[in-house]
């Protein structure tokens, strides 16, 4: 399968260390979005790899426990709950990718989260390799109509010109809102 979920926020594998999306959370997006993102995966399986999903809608509770959890100096990596943000429209993704023949991820400049310059995209002291997997990711999501965030090479909103309004369901109320992927 060209996109395997590991929603990392669904874990106690992310920033907080702790599990803050309901156990039975799924991927979602909006419709347009979630199609442009299989339209990604399918331009990057003939190349040998698949999408890894970290995270796509997400709760504006959610962005709120984040926000008041994480230090001053972290919050450039995360949303003002006030503004809410393009996660809690059901309009952005958090990605990389991995092998189809392996099923492992790739290598990257940083890992998932990371609040540090490695997690820019213009972070240019790393692998060859880690830079190559980040052009490749960036040049497909581009092509389908997503737009990077600078200090984050995972995260990346869909241009749209229609905003959705913030929504707040929590994970077994979305169905039927937004599309899983």
């Amino acid at each position: 399968m060209p996109i395997q979920i590991d929603l990392k926020y669904a874990t106690q594998d992310n920033i907080l260390g702790r599990a803050v999306y309901h156990p039975k959370a799924q991927a979602y997006l909006l419709q347009p979005a979630a199609q442009a993102l299989h339209r990604v995966a399918q331009m990057l399986a003939p190349q040998g790899f698949g999408l890894w999903i970290y995270d796509a809608y997400r709760p504006w509770s959610v962005t709120k426990t984040f926000w008041d959890s994480v230090s001053v100096s972290e919050r450039d990596y995360f949303a003002d709950p006030d503004q809410g943000s393009m996660h809690n429209r059901g309009l952005a993704v958090d990605l990389s990718l991995f092998f189809l023949n392996s099923g492992q991820e790739v290598e990257m400049p940083s890992l998932f989260d990371e609040t540090t310059p490695r997690a820019w995209h213009n972070y240019e002291d790393c692998s060859d390799q880690a830079k190559r997997h980040r052009k490749t990711l960036k040049s497909a999501m581009i092509g389908q109509g997503f737009v990077p965030v600078p200090n984050e090479w995972w995260h990346y909103n869909f241009k749209t010109e229609v905003i959705a309004p913030i929504l707040n369901y929590d994970f077994p109320e979305v169905s039927g809102i937004l599309t899983a992927l």
